[in-house]
């Protein structure tokens, strides 16, 4: 498991490093221009982009803060993981999302829609668990 730990780490580093390079503030999402406003004013800003208000709102709701907690509880995942004795629930589901977020997830899918999943790694989140079990309640 030392790999993972070392995964773990890493992504929660480059996370916290972009993090901490980014605009301080709480982004908004601005549905008329397209701008996420920061602390100090416009994050960035594109005009005539109205179809990317989904993107923008996205954007702006994973905020230096956000990617500073998320960073934050992977490292703790990767400290309390060697004691664990084995891979659990809270484990895998951190694995995957420091994969997804370094991306390393290699599995892909084809034009007509099946999965290639031939000798990759795969980010898929397994069924129930440690995330659902949390959203769930």
């Amino acid at each position: 498991m030392s790999a993972e730990v070392e995964l773990l780490r890493e992504a929660a580093r480059l996370m916290r490093e972009r993090a901490n390079g980014a605009t301080r503030g709480r982004w908004e999402a601005d549905a008329e221009i397209v701008s996420m406003v920061g602390e100090v004013g416009n994050v960035c800003e594109a005009f005539g982009l109205a179809d990317k208000w989904p993107n923008a709102q996205h954007i702006a709701s994973w905020d230096p803060a956000v990617a500073t907690l998320i960073a934050a509880w992977l490292t703790n995942v990767a400290a309390r993981a060697p004691y664990a004795g084995r891979e659990t629930p809270e484990i895998s589901h951190a694995i995957t999302i420091a994969r997804k977020y370094m991306r390393l997830c290699t599995c892909t899918v084809d034009p007509d829609g099946a999965r290639n999943t031939d000798g990759c790694v795969t980010c898929d989140l397994p069924p129930g668990g440690f995330l659902v079990d949390e959203v769930g309640q």
